[in-house]
């Protein structure tokens, strides 16, 4: 497959609102993540993309479905700030600011011994957030031994049918 059809491909796929899946498959290092970082970058700077939401997660290491959604959810930025390094001043909006806020609370909530109970009702409140939203979920290949193949599609049905988000 040339680089001009997957970057077409790329382009339709997020200047639609049709919730759908896409994967572009190819052998370990042949520029997979490359390409779509470039790709999605450059029509975030292009203000191509049509849903405000972006999720980029990395399998690697993931050993769980609960932390694979927790890690989507963590990751969630607006489509502006596609491409952009957190932490160098360019990531800095209000938004951005209370999903970091966010993130700090449930990570200090996971960690106190009284909030266990409320941990799955934190989980669902903050996978709730993730309707309309562009998923990229990356290194399939480099997935936790204990982290189904067969979970992650199933969280990707489930994203695409029930929270209206594209998954790539």
């Amino acid at each position: 497959m040339s680089l001009a059809l997957i970057k077409n491909q790329i382009d339709r796929f997020l200047a639609t609102e049709t919730p759908e899946v896409m994967a572009i498959k190819g052998a370990w290092g042949v520029g997979k993540t490359f390409a779509w970082n470039k790709y999605i970058a450059e029509a975030s700077r292009n203000n191509k993309i049509i849903l405000d939401k972006y999720s980029y997660v990395s399998l690697f290491g993931l050993n769980s479905l609960d932390e694979l959604k927790l890690s989507i959810f963590m990751e969630l930025v607006h489509k502006e700030h596609i491409g952009m390094e957190e932490g160098k001043g360019t990531v800095g909006l209000a938004d951005k600011r209370l999903s970091s806020l966010s993130r700090r609370a449930i990570q200090l909530f996971k960690g106190l011994p009284y909030t266990k109970d409320l941990w799955p009702a934190i989980q669902s409140v903050s996978f709730y957030s993730l309707r309309k939203a562009i998923i990229c979920i990356d290194d399939f290949e480099r997935k936790g031994k204990n982290l189904d193949a067969q979970d992650i599609m199933g969280l990707v049905s489930f994203l695409k049918e029930q929270k209206n988000a594209k998954s790539f």
